[in-house]
């Protein structure tokens, strides 16, 4: 018996020491999967940008493959959508992309960048209050959102070319002071560019992806 004790006694340091080796083992792993995910979001993002779409879209398929559920990749599978969408006019790929996004914003209402190019979207889809909506909840959720107040001020500026022009057509040209803004505001660069956003605050999806499951 005492020897039996002995041996467990010396033994049990050693055991200690292999988890505490697996342990780190596992950390290590961990760390590096994660650095790698972290390259390869920023190569997908790089890509979108290039326009490479279909290299983009290989990545966020490889990933979305071993990770249906994964708001990272299915967030950059709505930027690529929204992305090609927009710069070829794809009626198709904009509908993909908003699906998507909503989607999201029903699981993850607290984002701001969902919101913020789902309003993009619904500006491109000529629904502007929607946009509004979308903008508005945006800074709500993220009360230091430049983007976002950027695009609201934009889509503003569109709301009121939009009654100039309305205004004009009922007074049949005749108010100087009317056509004057009008013209003015015509000039302005509204909306030149969809201002979508390819990042996102990764740890708030990640946090409330873990306590949603």
């Amino acid at each position: 018996m005492i020897k039996k004790i002995s041996i467990l006694l010396l033994f049990f340091p050693l055991g200690i020491q292999i988890n505490l080796l697996l342990a780190q083992d596992n950390r290590s792993e961990q760390l590096t999967q994660v650095v790698n995910t972290t390259l390869k979001i920023s190569e997908t993002k790089e890509l979108i940008e290039l326009k490479r779409y279909d290299q983009a879209s290989e990545i966020i398929g490889y990933y979305l493959k071993k990770k249906p559920r994964d708001a990272q990749w299915r967030y950059l599978k709505a930027v690529l959508y929204a992305d090609r969408g927009l710069h070829l006019g794809d009626e198709d790929q904009i509908f993909k992309s908003i699906n998507i996004f909503e989607r999201l914003t029903e699981e993850f209402p607290e984002l701001a960048e969902t919101y913020n190019n789902l309003a993009v979207l619904y500006i491109s889809q000529n629904e502007g209050e929607k946009a509004r909506k979308a903008l508005d909840t945006a800074i709500v959720n993220r009360p230091n959102y430049i983007l976002a107040y950027e695009n609201l001020a934009d889509l503003h500026i569109y709301f009121a070319k939009s009654i100039y022009l309305e205004g004009l057509s009922k007074d049949n040209g005749s108010s100087e002071r009317l056509r004057a803004k009008a013209d003015h505001i015509n000039r302005t660069p509204y909306l030149s560019k969809p201002k979508l956003n390819l990042d996102f605050k990764s740890k708030t999806i990640e946090g409330s992806y873990e306590n949603k499951n």
